[in-house]
């Protein structure tokens, strides 16, 4: 056989590779977002809204450089946590201070600058790691309904990881369980 005989055919070969490699990713994409969307992806970098005071704090003491409470209106308490991300350098994180555990009822990734369009990138992504296209799209705004009740916003570039039914019940409790738990400046 030639050279060039040779040379078409490694060709031939090295193309259908390519061909079976881009197939194979394909179908590993479908088989890895159907498994994240059976097992329920609920979190944003380990931390969910449901958990505990007790358990999120010490994942937020981990993963970020420090936090500090920066509102509380009608018992939810916000805290402010300096991330040292580039894109995303400011997180907000609420509390239901009425209920017992005081959960964590939302999560919120705030960018760097805002931005009035949505960010494809970024939609792609949490569209993989969630294993769900959007629910809906707008001008600036998509959110994905999720299991369990979640609810998982991207707007302008922030995003936010919600639950529903903690504000509710937060917003119906009668008052504040008796002991308060203050998040250490760290």
């Amino acid at each position: 056989m030639g050279k060039t005989k040779l040379a078409a055919a490694v060709g031939i070969l090295v193309f259908g590779l390519g061909n079976y490699a881009s197939v194979a990713e394909e179908a590993n994409q479908d088989l890895r977002r159907a498994y994240v969307a059976e097992s329920g992806k609920h979190d944003l970098f380990g931390l969910s809204p449901g958990m505990a005071w007790d358990d999120a704090i010490p994942i937020v003491k981990r993963i970020w450089k420090g936090c500090s409470k920066s509102t509380s209106i009608a018992h939810i308490d916000e805290y402010t946590c300096y991330t040292g991300w580039k894109d995303y350098n400011v997180a907000k994180l609420q509390f239901a201070a009425a209920l017992r555990g005081s959960p964590l009822a939302a999560i919120i990734l705030t960018p760097e600058t805002f931005s009035s369009s949505l960010p494809e990138p970024v939609v792609k992504d949490i569209t993989e790691q969630f294993g769900k296209e959007p629910d809906s799209t707008s001008d600036g705004y998509c959110h994905w309904l999720l299991d369990g009740g979640y609810k998982l916003q991207l707007f302008g570039g922030t995003i936010a990881l919600r639950k529903e039914d903690i504000f509710e019940q937060n917003k119906n409790a009668s008052s504040p369980p008796a002991t308060v738990k203050l998040m250490p400046k760290f």
